[in-house]
Parts: C-alpha cells; structure tokens; sequence
C-alpha cells in the first residue's frame, strides 16, 4: 500500500509542477525576452526602417512586432524549461526519505 501512496503522489506531484513550472516560465520568459532581447533589437530595427524611408510609423510597427515575437519566442522556450524542472521537482514529493 505505501508503494501505491508513493506512486500517486510522485504522479500528482509531477504532473502538478509540470503545469505550475510551465505557466510560470511562460509569463516570465515572454516578460523577460521582450524587455532584455525585444526592446533593443526592436530599436535598432526600427532605426533601419525608418532611416529605409518608412518614417515614425515604420518605426513603432517594427518595434512592437520585434518585441512581440521575441517575447512569445522567449516565452515558449523558457516555458518548456520551467515544464521540465517543475516535474522533476514534483516527482520528488511521494518519495522517500
């Protein structure tokens, strides 16, 4: 009976952290990339379209969008890994000691 216990309770305990660490590292990974990668690399984007000779609303569409895909990049990448490390974290709780 305790096997079973244990059993069910790493199941849980991964499938709970799985999902935790999952939508926590899809928040703070799209948050993080847009600021740390998305901001500059929309700025100097933006630069070149406007200097091309789309003007000021060039700039802002480049910049938005630059930020917008590298946050939703970032997001999935550090989801997946927040996913992984919170079910082998979870998987730990029906152990034992």
């Amino acid at each position: 009976m305790a096997d079973i216990d244990r059993i069910v309770k790493s199941t849980v305990g991964a499938a709970g952290g799985a999902a935790a660490g999952g939508l926590l590292g899809a928040i703070t990974g799209a948050v993080g990339g847009a600021f740390q990668l998305g901001i500059p690399l929309g700025l100097i984007i933006g630069i070149v379209a406007a200097c091309t000779g789309k003007g000021f609303s060039g700039f802002l569409s480049a910049l938005i969008g630059t930020i917008f895909i590298i946050g939703i990049i970032s997001g999935v990448i550090q989801g997946i890994f927040f996913f992984i490390g919170g079910a082998m974290t979870g998987s730990q709780w029906g152990k034992k000691k």
